[in-house]
């Protein structure tokens, strides 16, 4: 009998949503061994995982946002348990990734139930793993100041972007790839495991999860009328085309950044332990149900 434990960020998703888990869980019914947890801090829900990966764990189910996505699949790398994900979050940029429907619970539900694994790649920033997007710039500085917001959800996000936009600087950063060596004055500097941060919106249309590379999007200073045309540009999925974006394609980078600078891992802020850091893609390393 699989056993398939859900591990559950309360803080994801609204009061309606959070019915959804609870009746789709029920709908797995008799033959299978399931267990809920709900994780208490953040930090907790890689905490349980690590203690569950491999123990007799078919299946981790992260139920929430992409840092919950994130915590989690952390600690499913290097075990023979399986990932899958009940999208709750604000984007669920790589549930959408997977085609995973952010809609209908009853679609997650069938993608346990089918269990059907694949080996995707995932990303290291430093020491930290990814499996979406990690970067400095705005989007990082957007992830800190959206860490103490209570209100989540698409429209608070927009609004935060755009009162941010205006006060912000650029970033002057340092990296190197393949040996050359790079110094740019950037408003963005992504490195994607994946299309898309989530909502749909791509900032790296030619990534692939099961490439064994990374897709380096640079955005040097913009005015408001390009910045614009290039949030247009990333939800019609030509943002790559489009002037004056820089991109690169590597599975490995140094990023030197300077002192202060917001970098995020998969949306969320963190503060670098280390001023240069080396960004690289491991092919194939976790097993993800799609």
């Amino acid at each position: 009998m699989r056993r398939i434990v859900f591990i559950v960020n309360p803080v994801s998703g609204t009061t309606h949503r959070k019915i959804w888990v609870e009746k789709a869980i029920k709908e797995l019914g008799t033959d299978y061994e399931t267990d809920v947890i709900q994780t208490q801090y953040r930090g907790h829900g890689h905490l349980i995982a690590k203690e569950l990966a491999g123990e007799c764990t078919d299946t981790i189910v992260a139920v929430g946002g992409d840092g919950t996505v994130n915590e989690i699949g952390g600690a499913v790398i290097g075990s023979n348990t399986k990932l899958a994900i009940f999208p709750m979050g604000s984007g669920n940029g790589l549930a959408r990734e997977l085609g995973m429907s952010t809609k209908r619970a009853e679609k997650a539900i069938e993608t346990i139930r089918r269990d059907n694994a694949s080996c995707v790649d995932y990303g290291m920033a430093g020491d930290r793993p990814f499996f979406c997007t990690c970067g400095t710039g705005f989007d990082a500085e957007i992830a800190r100041l959206f860490t103490g917001n209570t209100t989540r959800g698409f429209w608070q996000y927009l609004k935060l972007c755009i009162r941010t936009f205006f006060k912000f600087k650029t970033t002057d950063i340092e990296f190197e790839i393949d040996g050359e060596r790079f110094e740019r004055s950037v408003f963005l500097f992504n490195a994607a495991n994946i299309k898309q941060y989530g909502f749909g919106a791509q900032i790296a249309p030619m990534a692939s999860v099961q490439d064994g590379l990374l897709d380096v999007t640079i955005v040097p200073k913009i005015n408001i009328l390009t910045a614009l045309k290039l949030t247009v540009g990333m939800f019609t999925r030509r943002l790559h085309k489009m002037r004056p974006i820089e991109t690169f394609k590597c599975s490995e980078l140094t990023l030197k950044l300077p002192e202060g600078a917001p970098f995020h891992i998969d949306g969320d802020y963190i503060e670098p332990s280390s001023s240069t850091m080396t960004i690289k893609v491991i092919k194939g390393g976790i097993k993800v149900l799609v």
